[in-house]
């Protein structure tokens, strides 16, 4: 349920919150979008995914001062806004190209926020780790914008995990994987953590990035299925979550999945939040 929601930095009602029906955003689902989590009054890994939204903003439609002080302004909203929160909360962004009629004060883009009520997992929850499997529908090749512009292909991912009654799927590019619907990979191979490398396309993973600023130290590596079914851990790296772990992936099993993914966790929820990526 949303609890606060905002349009260019004004407030509006939850029920209002809604894009110009005849927007890009709507018509051909052009537009980026973020989502954080909101712990103990601060948005986790804030700097990572404003930096990554305002970069994914240049990369699709050029520099816009306007568009990145309306960014920066709702980033501070949010803030103040989880400040107030003392419960576990799903701080979400969208940026998308306005309307003829919606363009305001010189610049392209409206950008969206809202702040909703989320249900973190239980312990045993995560003790009991999640199902993984290799998804039907290949990554769509459109590199980063596969996820950030469009949710729509996670959402037939997500939607066949479903049917097959599995938690999650990877999705693969020929041979090889790239990233899941809703996560990003990370795996325990030989004492050192890996990742999937960037050159194959997938999103950005602000999770992962924020591991590494941490000083955790993550290989990243070409991989397909079968040498993640030899891996020694599989945890499923997201912005809300944040790290849960596999316990099985097609003939492979993985005893105590939260072990790894609880120490991921824990990693991530005290890591420094004023921290900013390099560069």
């Amino acid at each position: 349920m949303i609890t606060a929601g905002w349009r260019n930095g004004t407030p509006v009602p939850a029920g209002q919150l809604v894009v110009p029906a005849f927007g890009p955003l709507a018509l051909w689902g052009e537009g980026i979008f973020d989502t954080m989590r909101v712990h103990e009054g601060r948005l986790v890994g804030a700097a990572f995914h404003h930096d990554r939204t305002r970069r994914s903003m240049e990369r699709l439609w050029g520099e816009q001062p306007a568009a990145t002080a309306l960014l920066a302004t709702t980033w501070d909203l949010l803030e103040q806004a989880a400040r107030a929160t003392t419960a576990p909360a799903a701080a979400r962004v969208l940026v998308a190209p306005g309307d003829e009629t919606a363009r305001h004060d010189g610049c392209d883009v409206e950008v969206f926020a809202s702040l909703s009520t989320w249900t973190e997992p239980t312990a045993d929850q995560y003790a009991a780790g999640v199902t993984l499997g290799v998804s039907d529908v290949a990554h769509p090749g459109l590199g980063a914008w596969g996820k950030t512009a469009s949710a729509i292909w996670s959402a037939v991912v997500a939607r066949e995990a479903r049917r097959r009654q599995l938690d999650e799927l990877l999705v693969l590019r020929g041979p090889h994987v790239v990233e899941c619907a809703w996560s990003s990979v990370l795996w325990r191979q030989q004492g050192c953590w890996h990742t999937v490398e960037a050159s194959l396309g997938g999103l950005p993973s602000t999770t992962i990035a924020m591991l590494e600023a941490s000083g955790l130290e993550v290989v990243h590596t070409v991989v397909t299925p079968g040498q993640l079914e030899e891996a020694q851990a599989i945890v499923l790296a997201s912005s809300l979550r944040l790290a849960v772990g596999v316990r099985s992936l097609g003939r492979a099993t993985f005893p105590e999945p939260d072990r790894w993914a609880r120490e991921i966790r824990e990693r991530l929820l005290s890591f420094d939040p004023t921290s900013t990526p390099a560069g």
